[in-house]
């Protein structure tokens, strides 16, 4: 067996650090490569002779078609709930301009870092003073309204959910139809004779 094959060479696998040869055979990979004489290296029938290029073994896949039939319907989940209004949020340019309050530990925290302290809100005394003195002006004025309508809106979504979760199932047309529908009388069959007519009894005469 020789010790090297004559073969194209068509480049570089930089994954397994492999030359890719190009042969009558197919694509070879080897570590090894010893170029010709530059005389013997440029052979139109040898090169003509390459059965498959890097890409040819990359064949794209056809893609595959799949029908679903009698698929069973998705579990009904109920409507998720509204969420809950955020209360008032006081920006900092609030307690800039119109100061911190003691014994917010919030307040506190933003004087020390600079900014909020993730999962901590104000004190209710903290936010009704800074609200108080927003209310004193005709911009802190219309804040405070699109805030009270915001909340509005959303504690009405709430109160409609909640109405809408606890009303029953409305039964269907075709239900609703049959319910109101008389029962029939059982067929008869051909031969049964139809019922006599019932007659009262005449009543005695009158002496």
């Amino acid at each position: 067996m020789p010790r090297f094959a004559q073969g194209v060479f068509l480049g570089y696998n930089r994954a397994s650090n492999t030359y890719i040869v190009g042969t009558p055979e197919g694509i070879v990979a080897s570590r090894a490569l010893n170029r010709r004489p530059i005389q013997n290296r440029w052979d139109h029938d040898k090169v003509s002779a390459v059965a498959a290029t890097p890409w040819s073994e990359r064949t794209p896949h056809r893609p595959t078609v799949r029908f679903t039939e009698d698929q069973e319907p998705l579990e009904q989940h109920e409507p998720r709930a509204p969420p809950m209004p955020r209360n008032f949020q006081i920006k900092r340019a609030d307690l800039i301009k119109h100061g911190y309050t003691d014994g917010c530990d919030q307040c506190e925290y933003i004087q020390r870092h600079g900014e909020n302290r993730p999962g901590y809100t104000h004190s209710p005394t903290c936010r009704a003073r800074i609200m108080a003195e927003l209310a004193k002006d005709p911009a802190g004025q219309a804040r405070l309204q699109r805030t009270e309508q915001r909340i509005n809106r959303a504690l009405s979504d709430i109160v409609q959910h909640e109405d809408e979760s606890a009303q029953p199932a409305q039964p269907s047309l075709g239900s609703r139809h049959a319910a109101h529908e008389p029962a029939s009388e059982p067929a008869r069959s051909s031969s049964e004779a139809p019922p006599a007519p019932v007659v009262a009894d005449p009543e005695p005469p009158h002496e």
